[in-house]
């Protein structure tokens, strides 16, 4: 696993940590060198791009969230969503209840 820091001015920047292939010969993907270009792209020639890596896979966010839908003096709730989802599920729950007060709430998975 692979990330970037980049220090431009004030700001520090950190990327998501993404898989970085292995491989040897003339077809080898070398994941650090195209990042940092594209990185030096974005940011410009006098950010600061730092590596870091890890073998340590990171745990995927297991955070679930649910919606309470309070319709006058009715009260539900829905079934529990990956967090990643919400807003996707959110919009789909307003416009099956457009009147409703719609509160997410997250669940620890």
């Amino acid at each position: 696993m692979i990330r970037f820091s980049v220090k431009h001015g004030d700001k520090t920047t950190l990327t998501e940590w993404e898989n970085e292939p292995i491989a040897y010969g003339a077809g080898a993907v070398h994941t650090a060198v195209e990042r940092m270009v594209k990185l030096r792209e974005t940011y410009g020639k006098e950010a600061r791009i730092s590596i870091e890596r890890t073998t340590v896979i990171p745990e995927p966010d297991r955070r679930q969230v649910r919606f309470k839908i309070v319709e006058g003096e009715e009260t539900k709730l829905t079934p529990l969503y990956p967090i990643g989802e919400q807003d996707m599920r959110l919009a789909e729950w307003r416009a099956r209840f457009p009147k409703a007060t719609i509160t997410p709430e997250v669940v620890r998975g």
